[in-house]
């Protein structure tokens, strides 16, 4: 018995000693672990009082001072190591964050932060960083941070009401953020209001477009014989002379109209084909618009653009039937059957003055283009270039719904239709013009079905022709409220710049007279 208590109490002794031992290793951890707050703690101190001496409120957070110090490279591969909590410092104000919600999306600035082997790779896409708090410092506006920070969290990125879209956009650049992780809910009003700044933005560039003149005194009067005519809104005289182009075209389209009647028509006192005081007129205008024309092209600082516009060919175009109508009549032919007869020697002869006949008829129709001058002066027609311009697409879909309706229409009436003798419907090409007509709701009455189904089929043609025209026109007619509303800020910033520019001068110029007052010696 004795021997067996001997044993046990040995035993006994043993796993005493193995006890105490492991409660002073887990001693010893702990008190391991509390030193290392207690130095982390000292770390943070130290650091508040480099940063901010004698001041105990820390409100708004700078860009931290520990940026260069010998530790930080290990500081920053243990926080990695720990999964210490992130502090985005964004303009002063703290976001708090793990390293884990930031490698969500690694192809971001802050994801690629997340994925930084080094704190020489991080620094990159940083402005600073402090590690003693593992605090990362962006010099950056932090009103639309929230909505970004958000985004790592859920996944989803949403606009806030109050916020800017453009300086959301601007922030999403920052963050390498790409919109199409936008939600569909704010999708759409950030891509409407964007792409509305951007023909803005796109307005302005071309408003303040490169306009370089040679220096001295012949580069300045061609900006100003530039200004004269090619910008309105630059002084009285440009207005004026904007006034006086405005009305030779008007004029001249009432002399196209008037020149048509038969009271004129039948006239012998003819100039060029054209009643004498009508011809008279023309001459006028038209050489207004001739040297309207080669004085733009002689003072425009760059002639590759000048014949890039459509505006300037447009002019070009307005002038020249009326100088080949001059040279035609020059040559001797009549615009006339009689003198045909008389002046053609055999069937040869005739031939050609036929076609400089309708050679001339041709030429004299061309004049109809100087209506489209009126673009020029008139911020509604711009608007409406910009707008057929930018909606092709959606007039390209508004033909094609056109079409394919005309195509089933008129074969399905041609096909009721064609059977009857009394019907109208003789070719497939008159099936077409009713469908065409029917479906733009204009109907003519010259060709009309008379069949019970055929009456069904335009009931049919004419609801879809309805459909198909009013499903685009709100898109068009939205696109055009923009490009006018550009248009009028276009011609508004154009007017304040060019009052600025006159006062601006005027004063130099009285600057310049006094100087040369004073430095006249007095009598």
């Amino acid at each position: 018995m004795c021997l067996c208590d001997r044993g046990t109490a040995q035993h006994s002794e043993t796993y005493l000693s193995l006890f105490s031992e492991m409660a002073q290793e887990a001693q010893i951890q702990d008190l391991i672990r509390t030193l290392n707050n207690l130095a982390r703690e000292l770390e943070l101190l130290v650091d508040r009082t480099r940063s901010k001496p004698g001041s105990g409120d820390r409100k708004v957070e700078s860009a931290p001072a520990s940026i260069t110090e010998r530790g930080s490279e290990k500081d920053f591969t243990r926080h990695k190591a720990l999964n210490t909590p992130v502090r985005l410092n964004v303009g002063g104000k703290v976001f708090p964050a793990t390293w884990r919600m930031l490698s969500q999306v690694p192809e971001t600035k802050l994801g690629k932060i997340s994925e930084s082997r080094s704190l020489e790779e991080a620094l990159i896409q940083c402005d600073g960083y402090n590690s003693a708090r593992n605090e990362f410092y962006f010099n950056r506006r932090n009103k639309n941070f929230t909505d970004i920070l958000e985004f790592y969290r859920t996944g989803s990125l949403h606009i806030s009401d109050d916020c800017c879209v453009i300086a959301f956009a601007q922030d999403l650049q920052y963050w390498d953020i790409s919109e199409h992780h936008m939600e569909t809910c704010c999708l759409k009003r950030f891509s409407e209001v964007k792409d509305h700044l951007d023909w803005d933005y796109q307005s302005a560039n071309k408003e303040v477009d490169d306009e370089y003149f040679p220096p001295g005194p012949g580069g300045r009067l061609q900006k100003r014989v530039w200004d004269l005519f090619e910008k309105p809104h630059t002084s009285i005289g440009a207005r004026i002379i904007a006034v006086f182009s405005v009305l030779c075209i008007v004029i001249s389209t009432i002399i196209l109209t008037l020149n048509t009647l038969p009271t004129f028509q039948n006239n012998t006192e003819k100039i060029a084909g054209d009643y004498w005081i009508f011809a008279i007129i023309e001459m006028m205008y038209m050489s207004w618009f001739t040297i309207e024309f080669f004085v733009r092209l002689i003072s425009c600082p760059d002639k590759i653009k000048f014949f890039k516009k459509l505006m300037n060919w447009i002019d070009l175009l307005a002038i020249i039937p009326y100088f080949v109508t001059i040279i035609i009549y020059a040559f001797g032919w009549a615009d006339s059957e009689e003198t045909t007869d008389l002046n053609a020697e055999n069937a040869n002869d005739v031939r050609r003055i036929a076609q400089f006949f309708r050679l001339l008829r041709i030429v004299k129709t061309l004049r109809i283009i100087r209506i489209f001058k009126l673009a020029r002066h008139s911020t509604g027609l711009q608007a409406l270039g910009h707008t057929m311009r930018s909606n092709y697409k959606e007039l390209g879909l508004l033909i094609l719904f056109l079409g394919m309706g005309a195509i089933m229409f008129s074969s399905l009436v041609y096909v009721f239709e064609n059977d009857n003798s009394e019907s109208s419907f003789r070719t497939m090409l008159d099936a077409y013009w009713w469908a065409i007509i029917t479906m733009t709701t204009v109907g003519y009455g010259d060709v009309y079905p008379i069949t019970g189904l055929g009456k069904v089929v335009g009931t049919f043609c004419a609801v879809f022709g309805v459909l198909v025209i009013g499903l685009p026109i709100p898109i068009i007619g939205s696109s055009f409220n923009n490009f006018y509303a550009r248009e009028k800020r276009r011609e508004k910033i154009a007017i304040e710049r060019a009052k600025e520019g006159s006062s601006l001068a005027y004063k130099q110029t009285r600057v310049v007279k006094e100087q040369n007052g004073k430095s006249q010696p007095k009598v």
